[in-house]
């Protein structure tokens, strides 16, 4: 038996959309005008309709993308392309690479961005943050919820302070959307960006969020997705990602409880095991099912290695460099030491993780820490 901690890199395929992508992965090309053709479109529109329902948009404002880095990057890019005489860009330092590698690109062009640094709970440093937010920045780039420690950032107070600098707004949403509620409309978003392999839906597909149409495309071909991204849409991705969205947020409150429940286990459990254990979480609010653990004298890649031939699927971070032996960005961000660092684990979990899976990566921690200490 396996048990699967890594949640936040990317979810199981839940049932109804791994139904609603087989059902549908012979439909026509939704551009098509005949019969076949027309059928493909309207579902695609009725999936759009039915994720602008949760996540508090106009069915109109969801531009359809790969995912989560594509749409970072065709908002960067349009935004770059849009004459403005503002050139500021504010982010953080704890982004993903999905943000602050195009942002990277920009900079490269003449833009300015200027990162926002964290503290060890993952607080924004607000001083830092009016002194950099004036007249001349065009955006602020802010993810909602960090993938690695799960630190949600108060995005309301953000939103309000950047508006009032006639600045833009976005969010790299990725590890939020299914996991909290979100209002793009009642927050006042500018952009959001998400993928559909977060929440329990299909990889390849995911959005982005336009309060205002952007006025450059980041692929150029037909004319789909109103011009701004050519290319055939991937027709069942995007049926499936409707039934995943709906099932991300079934009963998500008591859903969240119950992920409070098994987080609160598994720290409890670590507690017990090794007294030097430290956690890296929010003072604050944090997602319910993400838990960052650091284990003195233990090097989390190779303790990563040993679950994983336990049975266990966790990460040291970010999916994306989960495979280097690299320490985690995040955290030395976060004024985590290099040694407290080394040693951390992300476990992440969701619907389909139970109380009997937390108790079976317990014991197996309780058997292989005591061995890999010096």
């Amino acid at each position: 038996m396996r048990f699967y901690f890594d949640y936040n890199a990317t979810t199981p395929l839940c049932e109804k959309a791994r139904q609603a992508f087989t059902q549908h992965i012979d439909l026509m090309n939704p551009s098509s005008v005949h019969t076949e053709g027309r059928r493909a479109k309207e579902l695609i529109e009725k999936a759009r309709g039915k994720v602008s329902g949760y996540l508090d948009c106009d069915a109109d404002q969801i531009l359809w993308t790969s995912g989560t880095t594509e749409s970072n990057n065709h908002l960067f890019t349009s935004l770059a392309q849009t004459p403005n005489s503002r050139k500021k860009i504010i982010t953080t330092t704890v982004e993903h690479d999905a943000v602050l590698k195009p942002l990277e690109n920009l900079e490269k062009k003449g833009f300015i961005i200027k990162k926002i640094s964290v503290d060890r709970h993952g607080k924004l440093d607000w001083e830092n943050f009016h002194h950099e937010l004036d007249d001349q920045t065009l955006l602020v780039s802010v993810m909602l919820a960090n993938n690695e420690t799960g630190i949600i950032f108060p995005f309301e107070r953000i939103i309000l302070e950047a508006h009032q600098k006639g600045a833009l707004v976005h969010t790299d949403a990725a590890c939020a959307v299914g996991k909290i509620p979100l209002f793009f409309k009642k927050w006042d978003l500018d952009f959001l960006s998400f993928s559909a392999h977060k929440f329990y839906g299909p990889k390849g597909v995911g959005g982005l969020l336009v309060k205002k149409d952007l006025t450059h495309p980041l692929l150029f071909g037909g004319p789909q997705e109103r011009g701004l991204r050519a290319g055939t849409e991937n027709v069942p991705g995007i049926i499936a990602t409707a039934e995943a969205i709906r099932f991300s947020y079934e009963n998500l409150e008591k859903e969240n409880q119950r992920l409070v429940t098994l987080r609160n286990l598994l720290k409890n459990g670590i507690q017990a095991i090794d007294f030097k254990a430290v956690f890296h979480e929010a003072i604050e609010a944090q997602l319910p099912g993400t838990f960052n653990v650091g284990f003195s004298d233990v090097q989390g890649q190779t303790l990563v290695t040993r679950l994983d031939l336990e049975g266990v699927a966790s990460s040291v971070g970010s999916a994306c460099y989960s495979g280097t032996m690299q320490i985690s960005r995040v955290l030395r961000e976060m004024g985590i030491s290099q040694d407290e660092a080394r040693g951390s684990l992300r476990f992440s979990f969701g619907r389909f993780t139970t109380e009997e899976e937390v108790k079976g990566l317990l014991d197996i921690l309780r058997k292989i820490l005591p061995e890999m200490s010096p």
